[in-house]
C-alpha cells in the first residue's frame, strides 16, 4: 500500500481514497499515476492512493515501487 498527500497538506484526515488494482499493467501505470494525481492535487484535499498488485508477471511491481517512491525534497 502507498499512501500520498498533496505537498503542503499535512493536517487532518484522508478525506479520499483512490485504490487501483493492477494486473500486468506496466504499459499504463505511469500516464494513470500522473492523471489521477494531477486531478488530486487540484481538489487540494488530502489523499491516498492504493496500488494493489493483482499477482502480475509482467514488470508492474517494479514500477509501482518506482512512481510511489517518496522523494526529496
Amino acid at each position: 500500500m502507498n499512501s500520498r498527500q498533496p505537498q503542503g497538506r499535512t493536517t487532518g484526515g484522508t478525506k479520499y481514497s483512490v485504490v487501483v488494482p493492477f494486473y500486468n499493467e506496466d504499459e499504463c501505470i505511469e500516464e494513470l499515476y500522473r492523471r489521477v494525481v494531477t486531478v488530486m492535487d487540484g481538489l487540494g484535499e488530502p489523499y491516498e492512493m492504493v496500488f494493489i498488485n493483482d499477482g502480475s508477471a509482467d514488470s508492474t511491481q517494479s514500477i509501482l515501487e518506482r512512481v510511489t517512491r517518496p522523494t526529496a525534497g
